[in-house]
């Protein structure tokens, strides 16, 4: 896509200078095509205990081959940021040399909040620390890492001179105790070994089968003991009164509830987005059945139970228990990075979940809504702006932004900030009547209470319209919808009678087959991402998709 902003650099992760107060988490160089000019994004992570009010640093500019053009400086003001926050993302610094093609970054001095100081007297440059390596290729060991110690442990620890990483993948200060973002203690992180894991697995699995075992030939005898009993009373009372065996057994099984229908309700339960599909099945459980690697993804899922809902992210599947925690998990191969989309281990009280591609929104029962904390701020675009919040009963999310529906029918949207281009998806606040709604990257679209649907518009300043636009917001004849879901360049509708309709694409690179749904079967259920449009059938409750698995 033609994006105003192209990205020509990325510093390495996570870059340090010994003895400084913060950590150069992210990083990138940027051309901005409207004005020809380089700008530097900045992600600083505070490491020390002292809260921190400002920070100056000096860019060095080099050219395509490294050599040095100048010495940009920018100051950080009013920062006032605790242990483990950041500050930089959303701040642009443009630099002086339009032929800067790499930097190196310094930090010359930190104020705290008590007036001291730490100056950086060697003038030394962030350096890369070690790259964060995975804890395990084994998916069981994974598991148990997170069962010992949360569920954000994914990565081998290590030590550096002045810092230790956390299976988190954070960095703190040695003589931190706890790690500043998942609070997991340092003795318990570097107690853990794959070898130990893999045999505390194995015994929690032979103690699974064993209780399983036990507990059947609990119920086994149970049942045979309930069983003679029933057998007996029917025996003395078929002795007592024959006369009435029609009228009481009739009356006997009125007052047994058996229930051999699953809920359909729960079968309908499907997301998609990115290269996956996902279902909550009837029992409570989930299962993927389209994407690039559904087994791995299935064996991610496997633990998943009681799960109310499910939302899809193009790298994470999100799941809403019927108690109203949250579980989720990034997705192996998608490509996505982790922004921490699946920080949602402490969430309660949630009624509704939707997932974007670089963090995760939860409705809560007071109508409020929080957010995941985007780690990059490459990808944090305002999105997850949705503290002030309230009165909300619906939420969609998508790449660049959140929109929530109101109690009163109207929406309200993030705005995006950075910079990215907004290409209009956040002009709603003068829709109402509104149903339901579904956000894409390029466009929001309404689901009005009278069966019609609503569309932002594609702004056609955007240096990109023409590529953007691929006729996904041309929803002026659909009628008589009762449910509506947007990808990136298409929109579907499924009709009161369970046909779909769908936008035509426009532009044929972009046209994946996503809006063949002309000879669909009648359908209860429809979603859609960028690539493709998934349905559940009426008569059987197949899925169905344009997606060619």
């Amino acid at each position: 896509m033609g994006e105003r902003y192209t990205i020509i650099a990325r510093l390495k992760p996570n870059e340090y200078i010994d003895g400084c107060p913060v950590i150069l988490k992210n990083g990138a160089l940027l051309l901005d095509t409207i004005t020809n000019k380089i700008l530097a994004q900045l992600k600083f992570q505070i490491v020390s205990e002292k809260r921190i009010l400002l920070a100056d640093i000096s860019i060095q500019e080099q050219d395509v081959v490294g050599k040095v053009l100048g010495i940009q400086k920018y100051e950080y003001l009013d920062i006032s940021s605790n242990i483990g926050e950041c500050f930089g993302e959303q701040v642009p610094v443009y630099l002086e040399h339009t032929n800067a093609r790499s930097c190196s970054i310094s930090v010359e001095k930190v104020v705290f909040d008590d007036h001291s100081e730490w100056v950086n007297t060697d003038n030394a440059f962030f350096q890369a620390l070690p790259e964060r390596k995975a804890f395990s290729e084994d998916h069981e060991v994974i598991q148990q890492l997170q069962i010992d110690i949360n569920s954000k442990a994914r990565y081998h620890p290590h030590t550096t001179d002045d810092l230790w990483m956390c299976t988190c993948g954070t960095y703190n200060k040695n003589e931190r105790k706890t790690c500043s973002h998942c609070h997991a203690a340092k003795d318990l992180v570097f107690s853990v070994s794959p070898d130990k894991l893999k045999e505390e697995r194995k015994a929690c699995v032979e103690s699974k089968r064993t209780t399983r075992k036990s507990k059947t030939i609990s119920i086994t005898l149970v049942s045979l003991v309930i069983i003679i009993v029933i057998f007996s009373l029917l025996s003395v009372w078929l002795n007592q009164d024959n006369s009435n065996t029609t009228k009481t057994g009739n009356a006997q099984n009125d007052g047994v509830s058996v229930n051999t229908d699953k809920d359909s309700a729960d079968a309908d339960k499907v997301s998609a987005d990115g290269a996956y599909a996902v279902q909550v099945l009837s029992d409570g459980t989930v299962s993927a059945f389209s994407g690039n690697s559904i087994e791995d993804l299935n064996k991610q899922l496997d633990n998943w139970t009681d799960i109310k809902s499910v939302a899809v992210g193009p790298g994470s599947v999100i799941g809403l228990k019927n108690d109203g925690t949250v579980v989720g998990c990034m997705i192996h191969d998608s490509g996505i990075e982790d922004c921490g989309q699946t920080d949602v281990d402490d969430w309660s009280g949630v009624v509704a979940i939707a997932a974007g591609d670089y963090n995760t929104v939860g409705l809560l029962e007071d109508g409020t809504v929080i957010s995941t904390d985007i780690t990059d701020n490459q990808y944090d675009f305002g999105q997850t702006k949705v503290d002030s919040w309230g009165d909300i009963k619906e939420l969609s999310a998508s790449k660049y932004h959140t929109v929530g529906l109101k109690n009163d029918g109207t929406v309200i949207s993030t705005e995006i900030t950075g910079i990215i281009e907004d290409y209009g998806q956040t002009d709603v606040s003068d829709w109402d009547n509104i149903e339901s709604i579904s956000a894409s990257d390029y466009s929001t679209v309404g689901l009005k209470q009278d069966g019609t649907v609503v569309s932002t518009e594609i702004d056609t300043a955007s240096p990109d319209y023409d590529t953007v636009n691929c006729g996904q917001t041309a929803v002026g004849n659909f009628e008589d919808i009762v449910a509506v879901a947007t990808g990136a360049y298409h929109t579907v509708g499924l009709k009161r009678d369970g046909t779909v309709v769908s936008t035509k694409i426009s532009v044929s690179d972009n046209d994946y087959g996503q809006t063949e749904v002309d000879n669909w079967p009648e359908c209860r259920t429809i979603t859609a991402n960028d690539y493709g449009t998934i349905g559940i059938t009426k008569k059987d409750g197949k899925t169905i998709s344009t997606v060619d698995d």
